[in-house]
Formats: structure tokens, sequence, C-alpha cells
């Protein structure tokens, strides 16, 4: 098989298991530069460890090349760890799977290592940008009510604003203090909020119908 192919089966299994098109996407993204290293009619069966290998010190050197990270600099620079590191896991994640199918009987990422970043604390707004954030909606207005309720949600519960844009008044279970919230296409979760977000939202909920102006 192929290593062009080798992908196109992968991405056929996936979507069959139910990945959404955006992660298929981004799994095509991270390939792409190995099949450029290696050119798409590469035999799957015939890349070494050491193949891989340096392919990956090829990346490590890369400045300008294959820009499909919002972590790699645009004005130049070597590519992050970040970027390096999603390629080789999803490198593995390939390999792995020709291995599971019986494609490949020797792995070649078996023995390859995932570049790690450095773990750096979060970054979180300070007390003060917050309470200015909700200084920002005293004047009361159905757009004020919104933005409030948008804040403490966020701030509260820590759920992603994707999660934020999709959710819906039954995903709100008042009784219990829980938000269902879907993030990453299809994944869901419930995320306890506070009684000041529950006010919050019922303020919402009762000042939605009348004319916002953004």
């Amino acid at each position: 098989m192929l290593l062009s192919e080798a992908i196109e089966a992968l991405t056929t299994a996936l979507r069959a298991d139910g990945i959404s098109p955006s992660t298929l996407r981004t799994y095509r993204g991270k390939l792409r530069p190995l099949v450029a290293y290696l050119g798409a009619d590469t035999p799957v069966e015939s890349i070494t460890v050491n193949d891989l290998r340096r392919y990956i010190a090829d990346q490590r050197d890369t400045t300008t090349k294959y820009t499909d990270h919002p972590y790699h600099d645009p004005k130049g620079g070597k590519l992050s760890i970040h970027t390096i590191s999603g390629r080789v896991r999803t490198t593995k994640r390939l390999f792995n799977w020709l291995e599971a199918e019986g494609v490949i009987q020797d792995n070649p990422t078996a023995r390859i290592r995932t570049p790690r970043a450095k773990q750096e604390e979060p970054k979180a707004i300070s007390i003060q940008d917050f309470v200015a954030l909700l200084e920002t909606t005293k004047a009361g207005t159905p757009a004020d009510v919104r933005d409030r309720a948008i804040i403490l949600i966020l701030a509260d519960t820590g759920i992603r604003v994707g999660g934020l844009c999709g959710l819906k008044v039954k995903d709100v279970r008042f009784d219990e203090g829980l938000i269902k919230t879907t993030e990453k296409g299809t994944k869901s979760r419930l995320v306890p909020f506070s009684p000041l977000v529950r006010e919050a939202i019922e303020a919402w909920l009762g000042a939605r119908c009348q004319r916002i102006v953004a």
C-alpha cells in the first residue's frame, strides 16, 4: 500500500467511526509534511524507523515549510515543539492503525518518541480585569444581560466558547445545577454551575425577547 493510499484508508476508517470533518482535516494537515518528505508513492511497508527519525530531524530544522499550525511563527523561525509533536503523534496513529489492520508487520514508530513541550502555567484573567469586564454590562440593556450571562458561564464552568455557542435552553438543567455542553464535534459532558450563573441565565431568558442592539 502506498503512503497516500494508507492516509486515505485511515481517514475513511475514521469517518466510519464518526470522527468529525474538522478532526479529519486536522489529521490530513498533520500528515501532509510526511507525504512531502517521503513521497506519496512510497510503499508503507518500506518505511523504516530511520526514515521517520530523519523526517522528524528535518521538522526540527524546518522554518517556513508546511506552516499548518497556529503555533508556527509566520515571520520565520523554527517550527514549534507543539507543531512537531502533533505531527509525530498523528504519524504514530497512522502506523499503529496500519499494524492493527495487518497492512504492516513491523511498526516503524514503535521506537519513535513523541517530542514533549515544556509545561507552562496556563494564563488566567486577573480578578481586576474580570471585574472590569463585568462592569461593562452594568447598564442592564438586553445585550448587557446577555453578555453578563456569557461572561459568568465561561468563568464559572470552564466550558469552551464552541460549547457555549451551541448551548440550548434544554441543555441547562436548572434543578440539578448542571449544563450539558457538546464540544469538539460530538463530545458531550455535564458541568456544574453556581447560583450566580443561574440568576444570570434566568435574567437572560427574561430579556432575550427584547430588541438587542449589539
